[in-house]
């Protein structure tokens, strides 16, 4: 019998649990969620322990990405939502896989709607789903 692929996601930030919640229910057993610190889990995503980030703040790109972008490179990590603007999923979706993001800030209260469509956009970038 074959191992499921999964996808290793860093969750940090106002609303890291949140954001592993929101992960675990859209990707199930296809996800491994760890909640960390915003430099943890950005860590872990340079070492290759961990294969995306997603990190929340209340404006959705300052403090949400500002470790990753640090730890990562600007040219990794994109902004997602924000407290003036909610994509529509289909946005979300085509944000996640215009390139190889590997991190994404979203606005802290945008977790529950945000998350599900990155989570099915990067399952589906990685043959998952």
């Amino acid at each position: 019998m074959s191992e499921i692929k999964k996808i290793r996601i860093m969750s940090t930030g106002f609303a890291k649990q949140a954001i592993a919640d929101a992960a675990k229910k859209a990707g199930g057993e296809l996800v491994e969620i760890e909640i960390h610190s915003d430099m943890a889990g950005a860590r872990k995503v340079k070492s290759g322990e961990a294969d995306y980030y997603i990190g929340s703040c209340w404006s959705g790109h300052g403090g949400a990405l500002s470790i990753a972008i640090g730890v990562l490179g600007y040219s990794n990590c994109t902004m997602v939502t924000t407290a003036s603007g909610h994509p529509t999923p289909e946005q979300i979706k085509n944000k996640v896989k215009e390139k190889d993001w590997k991190a994404f800030g979203i606005n802290a209260g945008h977790a529950p709607t945000a998350v599900p469509h990155i989570i099915d956009a990067l399952l589906e970038k990685n043959g998952l789903k």
